[in-house]
């Protein structure tokens, strides 16, 4: 069985998979500086050396962050969805919407503050742009990346094979969230239900892998039971518009 060792960086969470001699990063945490990386190593026990793969789950600026910091430390390649290479290379913010009333919420407060942030957005250019899936066998790893837009459209989830999955903001909980897990709060259109025609099968497609452990890139982990609860809240918010 794979060992997940999730840590906080900032806002938002990264993660080492590891399994035997072999070891992936996903993501980077949302704390911009190498020294973030450098501890979060430390403390996973971890020699950078032994990085085979760095994973991004999608290219949003707080799990792009120190994603470099990340390739400089280990030599390990960056993959990323072939959706989310060009964003990487250009920095660009990513366009988000309001997808509930989460989503409303958050998007007030950010307008409140100021905006969303975006000076601290590192261009990356990545050294595997994949499409369709990809194999982590050759990295080590028994498992997969699959390709699950919605949230943004170059999501992807981490599906390994003894039952545990990376989501990336496919799921989360945080201060928002009101004490449960939900399904993203954010989605890639302003149009909800065009979004929710993306994201939802998405979610059945990351559902029927049979994963039982959730790690999200905001809270978490999550059991199966939290999962299904949440798919079936976000099904009932998508049949009320």
């Amino acid at each position: 069985m794979a060992n997940v060792i999730q840590y906080q960086s900032g806002m938002s969470n990264g993660y080492f998979v590891i399994e035997g001699d072999s070891v992936i990063a996903v993501d980077g945490g949302a704390l911009y500086g190498r020294e973030h990386v450098e501890q979060a190593c430390l403390d996973a026990g971890i020699d950078p050396a032994r990085i085979r793969l760095i994973v991004a789950t999608h290219a949003h600026v707080d799990h792009t962050c120190n994603l470099e910091e990340l390739r400089q430390l280990s030599g390990a390649p960056i993959a990323v969805s072939k959706a989310g290479e060009q964003d990487m290379i250009r920095a660009e913010m990513p366009h988000v919407f309001p997808r509930n009333s989460i989503g409303d919420e958050i998007m007030a407060f950010a307008r409140s503050q100021g905006g969303m942030p975006d000076d601290y957005l590192p261009p990356i250019t990545p050294d595997i742009a994949w499409e369709g899936e990809l194999d982590l066998h050759p990295y080590g790893i028994s498992g997969k990346v699959i390709f699950t837009p919605g949230h943004s459209l170059s999501d992807s989830c981490v599906i390994l094979e003894d039952g545990q999955a990376i989501l990336g903001d496919l799921m989360v909980e945080d201060q928002f969230t009101h004490g449960k897990p939900t399904m993203a709060y954010f989605g890639y259109d302003p149009d909800r239900k065009k979004a929710n025609r993306m994201l939802l099968p998405s979610l059945e497609k990351l559902s029927a892998t049979g994963a039982q452990t959730f790690y999200s890139g905001h809270g978490g982990p999550f059991t199966r039971a939290q999962f299904d609860e949440a798919l079936a809240e976000a099904k009932a918010q998508d049949a009320a518009l």
